[in-house]
């Protein structure tokens, strides 16, 4: 009686292991995520490699940030980090993906008419790829985007913060 019942359970066991297998070996489908900020924030996403680019204010010797022209690249101190994710990074990535919606957004989200702002010179885009779709946003430094965009890409920049802090340890 041990044998057979033994016996059942090596063939329950091979009957249900190879599905198991090839549900494991089942790899999500590829992502990339690119996003641009004014020329002061860039993300990239890709083949599970993080290049983010971001601008903070420069000190000057007279302990003036930026000596008030926010608009001249002289004032910032560039700042870059190209790493590798690791699976749980790249994750929370695609995750963010998912949460957002961000395939549910606007292509564009232009300057209100009339519009004689200097916002309007920087612009902004966001570029998702997930399979075989792909979805593009943009918009102008004064455009009127939903607060669901501005939820989404704060949290993108916070995920490459963190990244970026780890490494930095």
């Amino acid at each position: 009686m041990p044998r057979i019942l033994a016996l059942l359970v090596v063939l329950a066991w091979g009957l249900l292991a190879p599905g198991s297998w090839a549900r494991a070996a089942e790899k999500p489908s590829p992502f990339s995520i690119d996003y641009a900020y004014a020329g002061l924030t860039e993300v990239a996403v890709k083949d599970g490699k993080l290049r983010y680019v971001w601008h903070s204010e420069r000190k000057w010797d007279d302990d003036k940030a930026g000596k008030g022209d926010r608009s001249n690249f002289e004032n910032y101190d560039r700042h870059q980090v190209d790493v590798w994710l690791t699976d749980k990074e790249a994750g929370r990535f695609r995750d963010w993906i998912a949460r957002h919606k961000v395939f549910e957004f606007d292509k564009t989200y232009p300057s209100p008419p009339g519009s004689n702002s200097r916002g309007g010179a920087f612009q902004s885009g966001l570029t998702v790829v997930l399979g075989n779709k792909k979805h593009g946003v943009s918009w102008a430094g004064d455009s009127k985007e939903p607060k669901g965009l501005a939820v989404a890409i704060n949290e993108l920049v916070s995920l490459c913060d963190e990244v970026q802090k780890s490494r930095s340890k």
